[in-house]
């Protein structure tokens, strides 16, 4: 199950848009002071549960990848459904496509490749990953349900979602540049979008706070 645009749909989430520790990461990430890409999103995914998710990557090569941060709120453990991960593969031929070997042709699943990770952490850690990365979401082999919740961020000069539907609304921004925060109002500056496939992934709840840094450009 998919929720994008959670801010809209549940405003308890909005702290997360510039929570102090994680913020800085991301701007040491960026190396500029981020903007907040398409979505937030949240992601459920229920118990015993495969995956046909193949290995990817997200982002535009002539723009460069983002910077995805994914909030656990259940406790992830091995066979949890975390996110799969193959460290440094933010530097193989970033500009092109994951290759067809490493995914099963019949499947459509991410292949068991030597090297793979998994983001397992307890309820309340963050994962920082840059979007270049291959990652996949493997089965949820556990008996309780994966819930995580992720936004990315942007250097202020890359482009946004072309889809309206990963897109804060106009009605959403004219609010916040009543009340928000000066950090928020300049998180929330658009850039005109670009013309990618959108990406989908995207529900959840509260969480206490461990951050992790993980592959991040470099």
């Amino acid at each position: 199950m998919e929720v994008a645009r959670v801010y809209e749909e549940e405003p308890a989430f909005e702290a997360l848009m510039a929570l102090p520790p994680v913020l800085a990461l991301a701007q040491a990430a960026l190396g500029v002071e981020p903007r907040l890409h398409g979505g937030p999103y949240a992601h459920y995914v229920p118990p015993r549960t495969g995956s046909d998710m193949a290995w990817h990557r997200d982002g535009d090569p002539e723009h460069g990848g983002w910077l995805r941060l994914t909030y656990t709120l259940d406790d992830l453990e091995p066979g949890g459904g975390g996110t799969a991960l193959m460290p440094g593969s933010h530097r193989w031929e970033p500009t092109q496509p994951v290759p067809e070997w490493a995914n099963d042709a019949a499947t459509g699943a991410a292949c068991e490749l030597p090297g793979r990770d998994e983001f397992c952490a307890p309820a309340g850690s963050c994962m920082v990953s840059w979007t270049l990365l291959w990652h996949a979401r493997p089965p949820n082999l556990s008996e309780r349900a994966r819930r995580v919740f992720w936004q990315l961020y942007r250097r202020p000069e890359q482009p946004t979602w072309h889809s309206a539907q990963h897109l804060l609304s106009q009605e959403y921004f004219a609010a916040q540049a009543a009340v928000a925060s000066d950090e928020r109002k300049l998180l929330l500056v658009r850039h005109p979008p670009f013309p990618q496939p959108a990406l989908r992934v995207a529900l959840a709840c509260t969480l206490k706070g461990q951050v992790c840094m993980c592959c991040c450009r470099g």
